[in-house]
């Protein structure tokens, strides 16, 4: 396929944001020889990041098939200095089937796997022994702007919270209200998960992998500190856990 204008620009994007992940984590990410596997890679732009900084290997994972076909495209056209240290699949974790990995990452797409859990488990599975995990995701289903606008809520031009109050079975009966046709099932046919903080939590901690470094509200943002005072009072703690970034090691 070919790519547009609007492609580039948004993978030009995602680019910058590659970077500023790898850089949100304490001391960076070494990937100086390492065998690389990039889940929900997108356009490809933290895989080529990876590669790029010295990785020997990086295999990126996407379950859209035009992601990874536009991956590939930008590979050959602008990327074929690493060409060969570069490879993109069609397919979930638990789908794969490879050698193990030194290095697992994961950016912003927590929050979009129907079953992190099984994502977990699945990572834990793929890891060489001594290898990490590199996981960064966010806004939370309960951080403001949370369903990422996809609920198309009008109230939420004025209250960024708008998307979290009722059960999801009327957040689904209003958007379909809304939007004759679509006739959606779930939050997961918005590729959103809905779990809260609590549940990712219990997650991560549950994995089997060693926690290195874990972060919640990772941003260079002057409200952060305030944030990060209100979320020590329990009723906010749930609603104001914005991202959260997190080195597990196997």
């Amino acid at each position: 396929m070919e790519l547009t204008a609007k492609d580039l620009k948004y993978f030009e994007h995602r680019q910058d944001k590659a970077r500023e992940f790898v850089g949100r984590f304490p001391g960076g990410i070494d990937f100086t020889g390492k065998r690389v596997l990039d889940i929900g890679c997108g356009h490809g732009a933290l895989t080529f990041h990876a590669a790029g900084a010295g990785a020997k290997e990086v295999v990126g994972l996407d379950v859209s098939a035009k992601l990874i076909s536009m991956a590939n495209e930008l590979l050959d056209d602008r990327f074929a200095d690493i060409r060969p240290r570069v490879s993109f699949r069609h397919s979930t974790i638990e789908e794969l089937n490879e050698e193990p990995f030194d290095i697992i990452l994961s950016q912003a797409t927590f929050e979009h796997i129907d079953d992190p859990a099984s994502c977990l488990a699945a990572v834990n599975k793929s890891l060489a022994a001594g290898g990490r995990f590199y996981l960064g995701f966010g806004p939370l289903y309960n951080a403001p702007f949370g369903d990422h606008r996809r609920l198309n809520l009008p109230a939420q031009k004025y209250f960024p919270w708008a998307h979290v109050g009722g059960t999801h079975a009327q957040k689904i009966a209003s958007y379909n209200r809304r939007h004759p046709g679509e006739d959606i099932s779930s939050l997961n046919d918005l590729g959103l998960n809905g779990l809260d903080y609590a549940d990712y939590e219990r997650m991560i901690a549950a994995c089997g992998l060693k926690k290195i470094s874990y972060c919640v509200n990772t941003a260079a943002h002057p409200l952060v500190p305030v944030l990060n005072a209100l979320r020590a009072l329990p009723f906010l703690r749930e609603y104001l856990s914005i991202n959260i970034y997190t080195v597990l090691e196997k």
